[in-house]
């Protein structure tokens, strides 16, 4: 909405620290920004971009966040928040019936992605020509970068 309501004025109460936690928010493959998976781990110490999930917009104080765009895809929704790699012919890998299956991977060039680090035996997993180690999909992200007040 863009009624002005005193709930988008209220700032959220930062309680996590990136220094140091560095571990804990990895970077996405590609975008110039960190994960974030849930909103109540956003680091108080941090002022660079960072992907949260789409709950933010519940708890969101504009007064205290920038909202820069979202991983979608779609330039309509991308202000300030662009991928930085586009996959060239990915390849989605999933465990069906104890056999790996190859399907198309693009939906990678739509969202944030991950290095799949310690990869589990049976995930789904996605490659492509330019990144040959494992990827992994997130869902939709909401790219915020903290105010500097």
């Amino acid at each position: 909405t863009n009624l002005d309501i005193d709930k988008v004025h209220e700032p959220l109460q930062l309680t996590k620290l990136y220094k140091g936690n560095e571990g804990h928010y990895p970077k996405y493959d590609n975008y110039d920004a960190i994960e974030v998976s849930k909103v109540t781990d956003i680091p108080k110490d941090y002022y660079d971009p960072m992907g949260v999930p789409v709950t933010f917009m519940a708890d969101a104080c504009l007064d205290q966040f920038e909202i820069l765009g979202m991983t979608s895809g779609r330039n309509e929704f991308d202000k300030k928040a662009w991928p930085t790699k586009r996959y060239e012919n990915p390849k989605q890998f999933s465990y069906k019936d104890n056999a790996w299956v190859e399907t198309n991977g693009s939906k990678i060039n739509t969202g944030a992605e991950l290095i799949f680090h310690n990869r589990p035996a049976e995930a789904t997993y996605y490659t492509a020509d330019n990144q040959p180690v494992p990827l992994k999909r997130l869902y939709n992200r909401i790219i915020i970068q903290r105010k500097v007040s």
